[in-house]
């Protein structure tokens, strides 16, 4: 039988906390697990950023059910917005510092693929790899610009530094929105240019061919 929006958002969000969980708990040598804790952030930090970031997988699930549906386009989803939300529950939730920043990245765009999947009446692994595939190049720079906006909140240590959009720099995000209108305004303007060209086209056949 086929689950309802709610069910299969819910759906979604448990199995995605349950990943989380079940990395937070396994051994890995030099990071922190079930055996291992750093001096300020502690395996406890990574089961409430579990259950803090659950909602925002359910919201994701959400709107990629929409998305499925035709109720708005993929790349209006927000996977970005979705990013940042999440990352700012977890900050509010716990005060071990950066902790699921890489795998909230990871996993919203999964979300919302997941969520168009079982829209569609079963999950297939096949239809999932598509839909993620989808999901990930329908990514607009207003997610870039959210991005950046959940890499200040999680405030992650060890980032390296690049000539163009660096992670560390205050005015990249500010850059990509800006590159980002530019191409609007430039769309825009060839889309008017190109409508009265063609009034232009037409008027002046209609001159020729009047007797």
């Amino acid at each position: 039988m086929q689950m309802t929006t709610q069910e299969s958002a819910r759906h979604v969000m448990r199995c995605l906390e349950l990943a989380i969980l079940l990395e937070a708990g396994a051994h890995k040598p030099g990071n922190v697990s079930v055996l291992a804790n750093f001096e300020k952030t502690r395996y406890e930090h990574f089961l409430a950023s579990a259950v803090a970031a659950a909602s925002s997988f359910e919201s994701g699930a959400r709107r990629g059910i929409a998305a499925h549906k035709g109720k708005m386009k993929i790349a209006d989803v927000g996977v970005g917005n979705i990013i940042k939300n999440c990352v700012a529950d977890i900050e509010a939730w716990q005060h071990g510092g950066n902790t699921l920043l890489g795998t909230v990245i990871l996993l919203s765009p999964m979300a919302v693929a997941a969520g168009m999947t079982l829209a569609e009446g079963s999950f297939n692994v096949g239809s999932f790899r598509k839909n993620l595939k989808l999901v990930v190049e329908s990514t607009t720079p207003v997610d870039a610009v959210n991005l950046y906006a959940a890499i200040e909140i999680a405030k992650p240590s060890g980032l390296g530094k690049t000539p163009d959009l660096d992670l560390n720099d205050p005015t990249s995000a500010k850059s990509v929105s800006k590159e980002y209108l530019d191409k609007l305004f430039e769309i825009k303007m060839e889309k008017r240019i190109d409508r009265r060209s063609r009034c232009s086209f037409w008027e002046a056949q209609e001159k020729r061919w009047d007797y």
